[in-house]
């Protein structure tokens, strides 16, 4: 039984489905880093900002793993298969706004009705299992939502329908919930790779890889707000999903409802948050705009936030970067910045400026730095 769970884990990495989400998410990455040394010339997060993990994620997955078993949630072979295809396809749309295991689950489960139905591939399919597996993923989404900061968002420059500088954030999130499922390990082909542990009763136990995954752009207001609405939605379908997922035992029909509610109720709530808004990073004429903080830098040290505004530096009104550059940099080494929150509140923050700090001590604006970059002889490439 060692020897074989050893075999197990090693087989873990071969399931095709952990290399499409994880070739996917470093695509993304390229793009989003490229995106960020286009519009200020830095890179503000590190590679695999999009990824995180927990140990709340690994103490989740056990609780989910010891349910699905208790309850007997299997997958099998051939709607593994069907689970990867649909994830291939979905990576066509090019970001994570489809990619959530929920659309995944619920277009698989279609897909595996129909080739039933219309073709003779045979896929075995439990509606009530893939309603379990979506709302565990639900629950989950609802709290990894919760946990949403500013530090985890990535900022975003543009123009708006008057031609002016505004800002948003993305938010594009990853994290992984691996799970145990049980499996049917009855005539199985020599090909098999899945990490599988055979109990000898014609089951086994496969670990799934689901994930929580959700992409959105705030502008009206900050993405925390954004977030914690999501994630009371999120929440409040998968209790739904939870009671409808329990009447099913009886009455199995109802496992459609469930997923129905996961898949579409899940659809209208992004969708909802996905919509223009006046944006909430506009420009400043009586100051500059903060669009993002660079994590680590002396700005997120100092508790400057997205949405504020830099109203003085060392006693000086700044109206541009090139006099907020010049304070900072010509006027002694410590420096007193005045910021305007966003409520209208003045506050007052200060420190020592060193040599290797960021240039604009790590804030990233909403108004472009490109009209002064040439005339002070300074580049941020």
């Amino acid at each position: 039984m060692i020897g074989e769970g050893m075999m197990a884990f090693s087989r873990l990495f071969m399931q095709p489905l952990w290399y499409m989400v994880i070739a996917f998410s470093l695509v993304l990455t390229v793009w989003r880093i490229k995106k960020e040394r286009q519009m200020f010339g830095v890179r503000i997060h590190p590679v695999l900002a999009e990824w995180t993990q927990t140990k709340a994620s690994i103490l989740y997955s056990l609780l989910l793993s010891l349910l699905f078993i208790l309850i007997g949630v299997e997958v099998s072979l051939a709607f593994s298969f069907v689970l990867a295809g649909v994830a291939l396809i979905l990576t066509l749309t090019g970001g994570f706004r489809w990619y959530s295991f929920i659309y995944i689950g619920g277009v698989a489960l279609v897909a595996a009705l129909l080739l039933n139905q219309f073709s003779s591939w045979t896929v075995p399919v439990s509606v009530t299992g893939v309603a379990v597996l979506l709302t565990g993923v639900a629950l989950f989404e609802a709290r990894h939502l919760k946990q949403l900061t500013m530090n985890d968002t990535f900022p975003e420059r543009m123009k708006g329908p008057r031609g002016k500088d505004i800002g948003q954030h993305r938010v594009r999130r990853l994290q992984w919930l691996p799970v145990v499922t049980l499996f049917p390990t009855g005539g199985l082909p020599e090909f098999f790779y899945f990490p599988l542990l055979e109990t000898g009763d014609g089951y086994g136990l496969i670990i799934l890889p689901l994930f929580s995954v959700y992409e959105w752009t705030a502008r009206a207001e900050l993405p925390s707000v954004t977030a914690e609405k999501l994630s009371i939605g999120m929440r409040n379908l998968g209790v739904l999903a939870m009671l409808l997922v329990a009447v099913s035992y009886w009455v199995p029909s109802v496992a459609f409802a469930a997923i129905g509610v996961l898949v579409l109720g899940r659809l209208l709530l992004f969708f909802k948050e996905n919509k223009t808004h006046m944006s909430l990073f506009h420009d400043s004429t009586h100051g500059l705009r903060v669009l993002a903080v660079v994590p680590g830098s002396p700005a997120a040290k100092l508790g400057i936030e997205a949405g504020e505004i830099i109203h003085k530096v060392n006693g000086v009104q700044v109206n541009s970067e090139k006099q907020m550059y010049e304070q900072l940099h010509f006027r002694g080494a410590f420096t007193k910045l005045e910021i305007k929150d966003r409520q209208g509140e003045i506050r007052h923050a200060g420190r020592a400026l060193y040599e290797s700090d960021h240039h604009e001590l790590g804030l990233i604006f909403v108004r472009s730095n490109h009209e002064w970059e040439e005339d002070i002889g300074f580049s941020v490439e």
